[in-house]
């Protein structure tokens, strides 16, 4: 058997640091990031450990 899966994309825009209420920018973060990360895949289990030991040579993007 086959299944075939459509991925979930949202139609709204991503804020890092706030949360978008009513069209208003509400709940700000109040604090630092240090490791911010946005993949365009889904990661491994070995690839998210990896990242958790602090053992991710992969280069950061320019």
């Amino acid at each position: 058997s086959t299944t075939n899966a459509t991925p979930d994309t949202p139609a709204n825009d991503l804020y890092i640091g706030s949360r978008m209420d009513d069209f208003v920018n509400t709940n700000y973060w109040d604090g630092k990031l240090d490791d911010l990360r946005i993949y365009t895949r889904g990661l491994s289990h070995v690839e998210i450990y990896e990242i958790f030991r602090g053992n991710d040579d992969s280069p950061p993007w320019p």
